[in-house]
């Protein structure tokens, strides 16, 4: 039983490939298509998107607690409350924005890492999973 993509002009389209519409190809074990690497992830990337997703998630830690660090700095370097000069407005706004960015990041971004790592544990990817056409969850 031969398959053949409709919208690739019927040519061979391999068990546990699909179509993505936005890159016009049939990608081999295709997870989903995702607008921040503008790549669909598939097995030959899948890797390389994880790490990608570990190296974005570690530097929002790593951001957030350099943030930390420069808020203790600043707490212990004042010798009385009374005599410290307030910080100034802008740099709370910016440290504030930033916290919460990267905070927002470090929820999402680790929870898609998660999916990640248990579609490898299932041998499943996003769209057979939402098919129901291999493993389930």
């Amino acid at each position: 039983n031969a398959r053949h993509c409709k919208l690739c002009q019927g040519r061979w389209k391999p068990p546990r490939a699909h179509h993505c519409k936005t890159c016009r190809r049939c990608i081999f074990r295709m997870d989903h298509h995702c607008p921040w690497i503008n790549n669909c992830v598939g097995l030959s990337n899948q890797k390389l998107f994880i790490l990608f997703l570990v190296y974005t998630c570690s530097s929002a830690v790593f951001t957030l607690l350099l943030l930390a660090a420069g808020v203790f700095y600043w707490l212990w370097s004042q010798s009385s409350w009374s005599d410290a000069p307030p910080p100034q407005s802008a740099s709370l706004i910016c440290c504030g924005l930033v916290a919460v960015e990267c905070f927002a990041a470090v929820l999402f971004v680790s929870d898609f890492l998660q999916e990640q790592v248990e579609s490898i544990q299932m041998n499943s990817t996003l769209v057979e999973t939402y098919q129901r056409t291999h493993g389930h969850r």
